[in-house]
């Protein structure tokens, strides 16, 4: 069965969600562990009646048992394995008109879009607008004193406080504009790659079963 590269990127998010919410039900001791309760009454009464009490699991597994859910998890993460070997081989064979590998171009597009997002908080940046700090500063001089003489006191000023920006704004804009305009470029290439790529891959499960769906196919 053949699966476009992106019908693959749909299917192998998928499989993680299921292989990560798997493990979150493996990892809850509640969900792994029967908590069981003996009540001895007749030893505290004659006339009373023993009884056994089997902690329910939560109704969010849906019926779900610990030993399905290792099974399922151990099924899903060869699916996985089997479904990003496909998806890797694909991938090597496809290469942007720059001839950048898909992987390559793909990080490299992340750089771009975050150094966008510096240039961003740059280009609107804004100083703080002036403003006076009465009697801000503090300084110390000598002071004549006809009965003490010089005498060290405390002066105190004003200081008025003013910013502006350290650099070509107008330059930075336009670096934040080129820089989104070729991630954007890259990114519409690369989804045209995606769809017209395909690797041979026939999905284990439908990406429109449950968790418990699954398992009950299964059979368990």
């Amino acid at each position: 069965m053949k699966l476009s590269l992106n019908e693959a990127f749909r299917y192998q998010n998928f499989l993680t969600k299921m292989r990560t919410d798997l493990s979150r039900y493996l990892a809850d001791d509640a969900f792994v562990i029967t908590r069981t309760e003996e009540h001895y009454r007749k030893d505290a009464a004659p006339g009373l009646v023993n009884e056994t009490i089997i902690e329910e699991r939560d109704e969010m597994y849906n019926g779900i048992t610990p030993n399905a859910a290792v099974k399922l998890l151990s099924e899903v993460t060869k699916e996985r394995e089997r479904l990003s070997s496909a998806i890797h081989k694909a991938k090597q064979s496809a290469h942007l008109s720059s001839g950048v590998g898909i992987d390559e171009a793909v990080m490299l597009n992340k750089e771009r879009r975050s150094i966008a997002d510096v240039f961003k908080h740059l280009a609107f940046l804004q100083p703080t607008p002036q403003r006076l700090q009465k009697y801000g500063g503090r300084t110390f001089m000598f002071s004549e004193s006809e009965k003490k003489g010089a005498q060290q006191v405390m002066i105190s000023y004003d200081i008025m406080v003013k910013s502006a920006i350290d650099y070509d704004r107008n330059n930075v804009k336009s670096e934040y504009k080129r820089l989104l305009k070729e991630a954007d470029a890259i990114s519409s290439e690369i989804d045209e790659i995606f769809a017209g790529k395909t690797i041979e891959h026939v999905p284990a499960y439908d990406i429109r079963s449950t968790i418990c769906e699954i398992i009950e196919d299964m059979g368990d």
